[in-house]
């Protein structure tokens, strides 16, 4: 069913977001509001009403397409420019930085003269250290500065270089930020049972499709559709529906009941299947039909537990924890040649392959090493405490490259990671 939520609109001051900001982890159609007292003041999270009639109208036949805006459950969010992140080395305060794709290099989404980044005056502030969930998107010719996950969300919209910086939107209700969508003009989340929408001119948020049953999760995007299956992640088979951001939701239809590791793109559904004692990369249209193999893994142990990385560039990206070994594979479409990653660096005395943190079509952010140090600080009474610390190594390179068994990364520069 479809929900719209309306409550009144409030302001806030123009002032960087306070929340809290994200960790870079080893891991997107209503009327318009009531206009506020201030042209530039942002709406609350229900001061957009809207019936589905109204919605639905706003959709045409050529509905501008959904892309995702964080493909992975890290807090690295890819743009065109480069990778999004928060960093917490200058004192108190996450602020946000940019990791350029072609130099690899790290630096503060601020321009202030003498700015230490150290606390919240600091134009790259995102918040304090502890809190709620924070992002920062690249959509087109701006960055949405969002602070999310406790059900009451912020937004703020400025300039690609951080200047010009301003209110949106508060009040937001997300409270699960891992599955953000655009279409360029609106943010979309699928926020456990529920689709919602924050338009990008006006600030509006509606709730565009909620469902009560449970157990509903992404796995690609499809034109204006949001792809979703039914069903725990780690279990196979299940089923799948489809919802547009007009909050038009499909009826479900059946996945086979042995695929795993499922995802979608541009109408097409892919998944691993068991084969003989291995397992097979099988595809179908997403409204159904005949599957076809497409590769065949004999070697992968049948007891291995898959999961999907994600497609970049025309590569479909999985791995598969092999009696507690990670082995990651890239089946590049364009050639029908599947590669499985070789082993990089070492966790705990097991070896691994490059992980992707986050991609687009044209670069790929993979963790390409841990670095481990011995620190030593001060506890709470007075004590010397000594502990073992890893900080990532990060590199960049092509999905072509990814899809060819490269280790050809280039390095990225970064900002103090033991700060």
């Amino acid at each position: 069913m479809k929900t719209m939520q309306t409550p009144k609109a409030t302001r806030r001051s123009r002032r960087p977001l306070a929340g809290a900001a994200l960790l870079l982890a080893g891991l997107l159609a209503g009327c318009a509001a009531s206009p506020a007292s201030d042209a530039s003041a942002p709406q609350s999270a229900t001061s957009q009403t809207a019936t589905s009639e109204q919605a639905a109208a706003q959709q045409t036949a050529e509905a501008p397409a959904l892309w995702s805006l964080q493909p992975t459950y890290t807090s690295a969010v890819p743009g065109a420019r480069g990778v999004y992140e928060p960093y917490s080395g200058y004192g108190e305060v996450f602020v946000a930085t940019c990791s350029d794709w072609e130099t690899g290099t790290q630096t503060v989404l601020c321009d202030k003269p003498g700015c230490t980044h150290a606390d919240a005056s600091c134009p790259a502030a995102l918040g304090p250290a502890q809190g709620a969930d924070s992002r920062v998107y690249e959509i087109g010719d701006r960055l949405v500065w969002m602070v999310l996950g406790n059900g009451d969300g912020t937004a703020d919209i400025s300039d690609l270089d951080g200047g010009d910086r301003t209110p949106l939107a508060e009040g937001i209700p997300v409270t699960n930020t891992n599955w953000p969508y655009t279409d360029g003009a609106a943010v979309y989340w699928w926020d456990t049972n529920r689709f919602i929408r924050l338009d990008l001119n006006d600030g509006g948020i509606q709730t565009l499709y909620e469902t009560t049953e449970t157990d509903w999760w992404p796995v690609g995007v499809s034109g204006d559709t949001l792809v979703l299956r039914q069903g725990s992640m780690d279990k196979a088979g299940g089923v799948l529906r489809t919802v547009d951001t007009a909050g038009n939701a499909a009826e479900p239809t059946p996945l086979p009941d042995d695929a795993r590791a499922v995802c979608a793109k541009d109408g097409r559904l892919y998944w691993l299947a068991p084969a003989g004692a291995g397992w097979a990369v099988q595809s179908r249209a997403l409204d159904g039909g005949e599957a076809e193999t497409l590769a065949e893994l004999p070697d992968l142990a049948a007891e291995s537990v898959p999961w999907a990385d994600g497609i970049y560039g025309g590569v479909l990206c999985f791995s598969a924890n092999d009696a507690g070994q990670t082995r990651s594979y890239a089946l590049d479409f364009a050639t029908n040649t599947l590669n499985e990653r070789p082993t990089a660096y070492a966790i705990d005395g097991e070896l691994q392959p490059y992980s992707i943190l986050c991609g687009n079509d044209n670069w790929l952010f993979v963790l390409t090493g841990v670095e481990r140090r011995t620190v030593t600080s001060i506890g709470d009474d007075g004590a010397l405490l000594t502990y073992q610390r890893g900080a990532s190594q990060i590199g960049i390179m092509t999905p072509a490259d990814y899809a060819a068994a490269s280790l050809d990364a280039r390095p990225c520069t970064r900002l103090d990671a033991w700060g």
